[in-house]
């Protein structure tokens, strides 16, 4: 959990460049931390369209890259 308060509470930037990192070496555990950062966002209250943006298109390209594994 302390991770994800970390995503949740770090620039957009930085959350953006460890999921993208993520992603790249484990798409699924990618998929997850974001989900679970826009999970923790609507339980803190913390409402920001930008960083919700960027959270929605790493679980797209998440996604994305596991169907291109299957």
């Amino acid at each position: 959990m302390k991770r994800i308060n970390d995503l949740v509470f770090t620039s957009i930037q930085d959350t953006k460049s460890t999921l993208e990192c993520t992603l790249i070496h484990d798409p699924k555990q990618a998929l997850e931390d974001a989900e679970a950062v826009l999970k923790a966002m609507e339980a803190f209250g913390y409402n920001q369209p930008s960083r919700r943006k960027m959270l929605k298109s790493i679980i797209n390209k998440a996604n994305k890259a596991q169907q291109e594994v299957k």
